[in-house]
């Protein structure tokens, strides 16, 4: 766990030298999801830093991010009932 932890440390540490803001959010994604691996609860704030690294977008469009959020919301309900959560 602790070398889980230390992973998703040093992927923050990179996010705060990112000079974009897409790369930025692209890395705290990679760290919050490699930080599920000790608290799942890190699952949800990466999914919102998808949705932050999408927004980043210049040419983004509405639908794919709505989209997205409810690829997430759908993969949520089948974790639900599979009773992971």
């Amino acid at each position: 766990m602790h070398d889980v932890r230390q992973a998703g440390f040093r992927i923050h540490e990179i996010a705060r030298q990112c000079r974009s803001d897409t790369a930025k959010y692209a890395a705290r994604t990679a760290g919050q999801a490699v930080g599920v691996g000790h608290m799942r609860e890190h699952a949800m704030v990466c999914s919102d830093y998808v949705i932050k690294t999408l927004n980043c977008d210049p040419v983004k469009n509405s639908d794919d991010i709505r989209r997205e959020r409810e690829f997430q919301l759908e993969e949520l309900r089948k974790l639900q009932k599979t009773s992971f959560l």
